[in-house]
């Protein structure tokens, strides 16, 4: 029950995001909170537990501590989910590596890869490389990513696997001036 509560938030968040990056004259995306971005990694790998077993895939961990970011919890978790579904759904008995220090994260993995005609397409809307496939994951992570000035790099290799870095450019957290 949890998990299909996670699943509907995790929904409800994407569509807010949709929402709220279509309005460009819109200044305040969501409220900046404090993020354990190792457990909300966690978190995503346990809702996504079915699949990893059923595709037979290892999964690495090199979380270099746990940082705590000061940034809009929806958007990252739609980030980093996307990045992580992407991962499972293109390896098949691989395995997939994810790396956190300090501001960034990535997920790497030993997939199918994309061919290099294509690397340039991957982040436009509509397009996808499985059938059915809307095409929106990674689109609406770049328009996060250029929305809150995060950079994303995407590396891949056809028949090697992806590697896709997220550094999170963190603003300062306001402190409240002293009476």
């Amino acid at each position: 029950m949890e998990r299909i509560n996670r699943a509907c938030t995790e929904m409800l968040a994407f569509i807010e995001a949709t929402l709220l990056l279509s309005r460009e004259e819109s200044s305040q995306i969501y409220q900046d909170s404090s993020i354990d971005l190792a457990a909300l990694v966690e978190q995503c790998l346990e809702d996504y537990a079915g699949q990893i077993a059923d595709q037979s895939l290892l999964i690495e961990r090199n979380y270099l501590g746990s940082p705590q970011l000061f940034l809009p919890v929806n958007l990252v978790l739609i980030t980093v989910s996307n990045l992580l579904r992407n991962a499972i759904e293109h390896t098949q008995g691989g395995i997939i590596r994810i790396h956190i220090s300090d501001n960034e994260f990535s997920i790497s993995d030993t997939g199918e890869g994309i061919p290099a005609d294509k690397l340039t397409q991957v982040f436009e809307r509509s397009y996808s490389t499985k059938v059915g496939g809307t095409g929106l994951g990674l689109n609406l992570v770049k328009r996060i990513c250029d929305r809150l000035h995060w950079t994303i790099n995407l590396d891949s290799t056809l028949g090697h696997g992806t590697v896709v870095t997220v550094v999170f450019q963190q603003k300062e957290k306001e402190i409240p001036n002293p009476l």
